[in-house]
């Protein structure tokens, strides 16, 4: 399904792209955001990929507050990233997705600092930094769409927020 929406949208871009060559439109360029999709498409993969099987509580635990959260406050700024594209206004902040992902770098640090995965599995440990590495991706995308939505508003860029950091 996602494959289909991607091949509708690189269709929508290359028509703009056309008009725009045409000189029938101003509109900008689709291609930003058609990278910044693609590339959260990949974040939204790993994700998938770190979580699909569960992880020994020793590290669940101290790990999945934050990510219980993540999916709700992710789907409402899409949705409403969605709505300022469509109606050319600037996008949501971030804050709640900041906000849910807050306790996980410290977590992880802890969890480093402990040693609580020198007796798991390579599997389970390669999941757990991989998700680490594909949720700071994804804040740097979705900082990225966000962007591009305000471009397309016509409003100043506010710059990058992603709080996460590799500890």
């Amino acid at each position: 399904m996602i494959s289909l929406v991607l091949a509708k949208l690189d269709a929508f871009a290359e028509e703009a792209r056309h008009e725009k060559a045409s000189l029938l439109t101003e509109e900008p360029d689709p291609e930003p955001v058609l990278r910044t999709i693609r590339r959260l498409r990949h974040d939204f993969v790993m994700v998938d990929r770190a979580t699909r099987d569960p992880v020994p509580e020793s590290i669940a635990g101290p790990l999945m507050p934050s990510p219980r959260e993540l999916p709700a406050a992710l789907e409402a700024f899409l949705r409403e990233t969605a709505k300022a594209f469509g109606k050319r206004r600037a996008p949501p902040v971030l804050e709640e997705f900041y906000r849910s992902l807050t306790t996980y770098p410290a977590a992880m640090a802890g969890i480093r600092r402990q040693g609580l995965t020198r007796d798991l599995a390579d599997d389970a440990t390669a999941r757990i930094f991989g998700l680490a590495f594909a949720l700071e991706q994804l804040g740097r995308d979705l900082d990225d769409l966000a962007s591009r939505a305000e471009e397309r508003a016509g409003v100043s860029a506010r710059g990058p927020t992603t709080p996460i950091s590799r500890s």
